[in-house]
């Protein structure tokens, strides 16, 4: 199970239960520790366990960990907007909320979002980032079995940190990691939107080979499904990749034929947000 320690612990003070007690048979009391406290996970058997010892269905557990996602989201909407406009005291601000959330619920993913603070704001501030702090986010990442939809937004949400090279390698395992989630519509949503914006950081550094690879296997991926935008953004990117490996005409046709199929169904803006980007790759593109 993804890491949820920290539910099961707020869960079992509700209960009146001791770590003792709800351990008893199932782990050792210092393996529920580190569980609650997210330094390790769990098998799905022992976490079920865990569940019925305190008398709580999944579908119980479902409704937790929902009100837990949209907490999250919550403070990603904050951030982001306080990030468009550049307001370092904002994040300062932030970031003191965020650590006196960890340290009131013992919830990790407040230490994540403070991580994710500081290093925006040493980007805003041109400070080089402290390599430890990337780390940790790298090493949770990896210690994490199966990704769920927690894993994605972090790896979504931190990927402007990592290396190239990095970044590769967890997208190659990411199938694998989030098997569970692999099916379902928000999963392909959430993974398309992290894919391509790696494949327009692969164009924008010439990563091309990059680019190509994970073009292909992201339109495997969606194929036949209803993810109508995704699908018309990775042909809007084929386009742009013909231009840089040659294939001028080819890849401006393209290119052409998104932007016109946005404006045929009402989406001027976008259109005019693709037109814009195709320019950084040929200027000479739109002369009007």
């Amino acid at each position: 199970m993804e890491k949820l320690g920290y539910l099961i612990k707020s869960l079992r003070e509700c209960k009146g239960l001791t770590q003792k007690e709800l351990s008893n048979g199932i782990m050792s009391i210092s393996q529920l520790s580190k569980y609650e406290r997210g330094e390790t996970d769990t098998t799905d058997k022992n976490f079920f366990r865990l569940l019925k010892r305190m008398n709580i269905s999944f579908s119980e557990f479902e409704v937790l960990y929902r009100k837990e996602v949209a907490t999250y989201q919550n403070f990603l909407d904050k951030f982001r907007s306080i990030i468009v406009k550049k307001e370092v005291r904002l994040l300062n601000e932030l970031c003191m909320e965020e650590l006196e959330l960890e340290n009131e619920t013992g919830n990790y993913c407040h230490y994540h979002n403070q991580l994710l603070i500081k290093l925006h704001i040493n980007k805003l501030l041109n400070i080089e980032n402290d390599k430890r702090d990337i780390k940790k986010i790298v090493d949770y990442l990896y210690s994490v079995e199966d990704w769920g939809r927690y894993e994605l937004m972090i790896f979504g949400n931190f990927s402007i940190f990592f290396s190239h090279d990095r970044i590769n390698e967890f997208i190659s395992r990411i199938d694998k990691k989030s098997y569970l989630f692999s099916n379902s519509k928000s999963f392909l949503e959430q993974i398309g939107r992290i894919m391509l914006n790696v494949i327009r950081k692969d164009l924008e550094e010439g990563q091309y080979r990059s680019a190509s690879i994970l073009i292909d296997k992201l339109e495997k991926m969606l194929k036949d499904t209803p993810l109508f935008y995704e699908r018309l953004k990775i042909n809007y990117y084929k386009g742009i990749l013909m231009i840089k490996n040659g294939k001028v005409n080819q890849g401006k046709t393209k290119v052409e034929q998104v932007i016109e199929f946005l404006i045929f169904i009402g989406e001027v803006e976008r259109a005019q947000d693709y037109k814009n980007y195709a320019k950084m790759f040929l200027p000479t593109i739109y002369d009007k």
